[in-house]
């Protein structure tokens, strides 16, 4: 009877046991996961420019824990963040950063349980100068006129006599003084040439006009850059 009876104990003992194991709690084992990390434009960006980053992370454990995110850019730490996070819970943060000179960056973002490093992510980007914009402007440097018995070329000036009723022949130099290749008209007295010039390059530009009866006039000179009006002058004729 003895025996049978420490069966019994033993037999309770071992239910206990198990009892026991079946209700110690679950440990959560940290465990994060950065998944993304992207900018809110395609690179290179510009000197000077302001872009916005994001990290995208995952809670891989088994329960809520609190994380530690640490940025670096260039090796430089420059933002901390703390986050607490339930079991899969997948969490976005976000934050703009100046670029000033150019160069690469390189955004590393590394996630901590403690000083435990679980996980980290980088991206590099390449920030450049800029592009001039395209200015297109131009400027008359000389213009002349000659007419049939005339003994040369003379320089149209603000005021001009000429003969009523002829032809006069002109010639103009426009210079392009923008950066970017462009087409200069010159327009003058309903008639007009066109050149196309460099950047800094000068040409001549050659049209007949007709004066017509007596009388002093005044008329637009007009100079266009690729259809764009880059400069006028009022010239004056008086007809003899």
């Amino acid at each position: 009877m003895a025996q049978k009876t420490g069966l019994i104990v033993l037999g309770l003992a071992a239910a206990g046991l198990g009892v026991f194991l079946l209700a110690r709690p679950v440990i959560a084992v940290p465990n994060i996961s950065l998944q993304s990390l992207t900018w809110d434009a395609t690179p290179p960006f510009d000197t000077n420019s302001r872009h916005v980053w994001m990290v995208r992370m995952k809670n891989l454990s088994i329960g809520r824990l609190t994380y530690r995110l640490e940025m670096y850019m260039n090796g430089k730490h420059f933002m901390g963040y703390t986050a607490n996070l339930a079991t899969g819970e997948v969490r976005k943060i976000s934050q703009p950063y100046h670029f000033g000179t150019e160069g690469s960056y390189t955004l590393n973002i590394r996630a901590y349980y403690g000083d435990e490093l679980l996980d980290e992510i980088s991206s590099t980007v390449y920030v450049e100068v800029p592009p001039a914009p395209d200015v297109i402007n131009g400027t008359l440097l000389i213009s002349y006129f000659w007419w049939e018995g005339l003994p040369g070329w003379r320089q149209i000036s603000p005021i001009n006599a000429w003969p009523a009723n002829t032809a006069i022949e002109t010639q103009w130099k426009p210079r392009n003084t923008g950066n970017v290749t462009a087409t200069f008209k010159v327009t003058f007295m309903g008639q007009s040439g066109s050149i196309t010039l460099s950047p800094g390059e000068s040409d001549w530009v050659e049209f007949t006009v007709n004066t017509v009866g007596l009388g002093s006039y005044r008329y637009t000179m007009n100079i266009y850059g690729d259809g764009k009006l880059v400069e006028s002058r009022s010239l004056g004729v008086t007809t003899y």
